[in-house]
């Protein structure tokens, strides 16, 4: 079944994954993913976050707008994950991996939900959906980009995002914000 929903959707990128496993066995590879995916989930169902999918070495997950708390959830879990890459390296360390850094990305808007109910989601898609993978890369490492959608919600509470010069971001037709 496919339903309409207005969600906060977010995405994790690892930055230059492929050239670090290249220096790595299968073994080691698998651990560096393990760690990196095991320490976003949780951080995302710790804050009711729902994962949709890996695609590759990007994470996507999404939160259900069903009250003006999901936007304060979403940013929380994102600034979260910001603040977790020591702690993941910390862990990677430990296992003679090297480190990870990561982009962050959130928009908000209204994306077709594909599959059962929420424990069962198959995919995510629509316009925020694709907006969230093209603004990932204009992000630092292990900080959070968002759209103006999101800026315009996060106003109301107290998170505080810079939108970027359009000189940085000349290819986006629309603002975003760190």
């Amino acid at each position: 079944s496919t339903e309409k929903k207005d969600c906060c959707v977010c995405l994790v990128d690892l930055i230059g994954s492929v050239k670090i496993t290249k220096e790595l066995s299968d073994a080691q590879t698998k651990r560096y993913y393990e760690i990196f995916s095991d320490s976003v989930l949780e951080t995302v169902k710790k804050h009711k976050g729902i994962p949709v999918k890996f695609i590759d070495d990007a994470i996507l997950f999404y939160f259900p707008v069903e009250s003006e708390n999901a936007f304060n959830q979403s940013i929380d879990c994102c600034l979260n994950l910001a603040k977790s890459s020591n702690e993941i390296n910390q862990k990677m360390a430990s296992e003679n991996l090297p480190g990870v850094g990561y982009r962050i990305s959130s928009t908000f808007g209204t994306i077709q939900v594909v599959g059962g109910n929420d424990k069962t989601v198959s995919d995510i898609f629509g316009e925020s959906v694709n907006l969230c993978f093209k603004i990932n890369q204009y992000a630092l490492p292990n900080t959070l980009i968002i759209d103006q959608s999101m800026y315009e919600k996060s106003e109301k509470m107290e998170f505080t995002f810079t939108k970027l010069d359009k000189s940085i971001v000349r290819e986006l037709d629309y603002d975003v914000f760190i």
